[in-house]
């Protein structure tokens, strides 16, 4: 959803674990952003595919095969979303720096901000440490979605999230109810369908976290949407939580809080100014789509940085 604003059209969707399956599509470029990937050996995409690397994140070194490093480097700098996939990108040789995540990039709905609290996801050892004020208003919701997941999704122990099928309390709108139904099922109509519901309900979750006055998860896409709407988060790192070093972000704006932290959590986080991240992210995925290309390829990340405002230690 963050990616598709600056594209001016979309001719295609395709699913990031059959990426190999559009190699009959006609020359088509997109942008490349988010997790990467339950089967490795799938990577890399095939040529009539021109990916623009940004916010991305390798799960595993098993993603740098010959093939993958010959890959990121003809389509390199990489524009990494935390410092652990900077690292192990730079291990292989391959130019990278550091871009933070595209969802820092969404746009505030204009609505109005109410007194709801959402524990998204939250880990069931974390309830007693909620004071009593924040959780006698707070609601529980869940990102937990099975429409059209596939099977290596499925088995991550992740998703062993207490009350998973029950979470989705609050509101009940048309969009929980249809995910509602759809989660007693084994697969829908389509992959098409699939994503729409996905989509639509996403953009539900996203509605409630503009309006609400504070909002705590170990979600990562829960966490970092937040701060793009100017919402309170605190966002937590569970000692079991699934793919830890997503979390090595390491920026002033992003806090993570660890298990042994809860006692310690600041109920009343500030909200940071992500405008020149922001201005740096839209900046380059700007001059992607219009030259189809990656930007950095033909101008230095000096010049993106000078123009949004925002440095980065440790980016270059």
């Amino acid at each position: 959803m963050a990616a598709d604003r600056f594209l001016p059209r979309i001719d295609f969707t395709i699913d990031r674990e059959r990426l190999h399956e559009a190699i009959n599509l006609p020359p088509s470029f997109y942008i490349s952003n988010g997790w990467f990937m339950h089967q490795p050996k799938r990577f890399p995409p095939p040529p009539n595919l021109h990916p623009f690397y940004i916010s991305f994140h390798a799960s595993t070194k098993s993603l740098f095969s010959a093939d993958a490093i010959s890959h990121f480097r003809k389509f390199a700098p990489i524009g990494c979303r935390d410092r652990h996939t900077l690292t192990l990108f730079r291990e292989q040789n391959i130019p990278a720096y550091f871009s933070g995540c595209l969802t820092w990039t969404l746009p505030r709905p204009d609505v109005t901000r109410t007194k709801e609290v959402f524990l998204v996801d939250v880990p069931s050892n974390f309830h007693r440490f909620l004071p009593s004020e924040i959780d006698s208003r707070a609601q529980r919701l869940t990102h937990w979605c099975c429409i059209g997941t596939t099977k290596d999704y499925l088995v991550m122990p992740f998703l062993s999230v207490d009350g998973l099928h029950t979470s989705l309390l609050c509101g009940a709108s048309q969009i929980e109810r249809s995910v509602r139904r759809l989660l007693r099922r084994d697969s829908v109509s389509s992959r098409e369908a699939a994503m729409q519901l996905r989509l639509q309900y996403a953009s539900d979750l996203l509605d409630r976290y503009a309006r609400a006055s504070l909002v705590i998860t170990p979600r990562i896409h829960c966490g970092f949407p937040c701060l793009a709407l100017k919402t309170p988060v605190i966002l937590l790192q569970p000692g079991n939580v699934f793919s830890p070093e997503r979390y090595s972000v390491d920026v002033p704006f992003v806090r993570p809080w660890s298990e042994v932290e809860y006692d310690r959590i600041d109920w009343n986080p500030s909200v940071p100014d992500l405008s020149p991240c922001r201005r740096f992210l839209e900046l380059l995925c700007d001059e992607a789509v219009r030259s189809q290309d990656n930007p950095l390829r033909h101008r230095p990340i000096e010049a993106f940085y000078e123009q949004s405002g925002w440095y980065s230690d440790g980016v270059k």
